[in-house]
């Protein structure tokens, strides 16, 4: 079985997330399957490599919906890019590994175009879009990765190049979601694996058809987040996709507000960011969703009205706290 290499800051996210979500070290040892102790050895440092299995089932136990496990990972990649330096990153490997396998990426639609033209092209040859899935799912060249779990990416480094394997098993309906639109997000490994059997079935070679898959991802601007960082850094916005230059240009507007409110009343907007920041720690989806109530609408209501709504809207949050602490014990007998 790969592992991976336990790293400080890998030990650290494990703890913090863990404790974040009230796991106790020998409750998630138990969920592993691991002894008591597994969990407190590991953020103590005695365990210097982790199977990679063990690795996913971690994380999947500590998260367990697949959306928020992306966003988690979308968000951790994002904060750990600006603190470490390229070489430091580099010695992260879990961190491509959580890249490749856990981030869901929105499909462009350049992408979702150009796998129309080829499965057309491809059907002139009588294949069809199970075909490619069967194609992916041989994992041809993958017989010394015999012991890799289904659809577990492994990242490690080959002079100096981050390489990447898998041993797929892809539904076979897949790729007709993508096309039709009823699928947005996929992983980058996903993607890169359907569109490199669609060159195989053109007749490129292995390695032809990888580095074909890898540019045309990349040319379309289907980026892993270590890519996307890396762009940014360099300062190359042009070569970013749409959503990612509005969310830096949004990004920019609201620090920039933020910088005007606080040179105003420096102590009342820190007040106010401690606690969003709060918010955004540990309610994150139901902290976005009411950011985004258009509260523009009240823009010509009195002062004193605004004043009854921020009333009601705290007493409202009270109500539903009180309806989550009341418990309701039943008789059975």
């Amino acid at each position: 079985m790969p592992t991976i290499t336990v790293t400080d800051e890998l030990i650290n996210i494990i703890k913090t997330e863990r404790k974040q979500r009230e796991f106790k070290s020998n409750e998630l040892s138990s969920n592993l399957k691991k002894n008591t102790s597994f969990i407190s050895q590991l953020e103590n440092g005695k365990i210097k490599q982790l199977d990679l299995d063990v690795f996913f089932k971690i994380f999947e136990t500590l998260i367990p919906d697949e959306r928020n496990r992306s966003e988690f990972v979308n968000d951790l990649l994002k904060k750990l890019s600006v603190k470490l330096t390229d070489d430091e990153i580099k010695k992260q490997l879990w961190m491509a590994t959580f890249d490749l396998q856990y981030r869901l990426i929105v499909v462009p639609e350049e992408i979702i175009q150009f796998l129309i033209d080829k499965i057309d092209m491809l059907k002139l040859k009588n294949f069809t879009t199970k075909d490619i899935i069967n194609l992916i799912n041989l994992n041809e060249g993958l017989d010394e990765l015999q012991n890799l779990k289904e659809n577990q990416v492994y990242a490690e480094t080959d002079n100096g190049e981050l390489v990447y394997s898998i041993k797929f098993k892809l539904e076979g309906s897949l790729i007709d979601n993508i096309i039709n639109k009823n699928q947005r997000k996929i992983n980058y490994i996903n993607l890169l694996g359907i569109i490199n059997a669609i060159f195989k079935l053109e007749g490129y070679t292995r390695e032809e058809s990888v580095d074909l898959s890898k540019q045309i991802l990349y040319e379309n601007k289907f980026y892993t987040l270590i890519e996307r960082d890396s762009i940014i850094k360099r300062k190359n916005r042009d070569l970013l996709s749409e959503p990612d230059q509005e969310f830096i240009k949004l990004k920019d507007m609201l620090l920039n507000r933020i910088d005007f409110l606080g040179n105003k009343d420096v102590e009342y907007i820190n007040k106010r960011l401690s606690v969003l920041l709060n918010n955004l720690k540990d309610e994150v989806t139901l902290t976005l969703a009411v950011i985004g109530v258009p509260l523009v609408d009240l823009n010509e209501v009195d002062i004193s009205v605004k004043k009854k709504f921020i009333c009601e809207f705290k007493e409202m949050i009270q109500k539903y706290k009180n309806l989550a602490n009341n418990v309701i014990i039943e008789r059975i007998d």
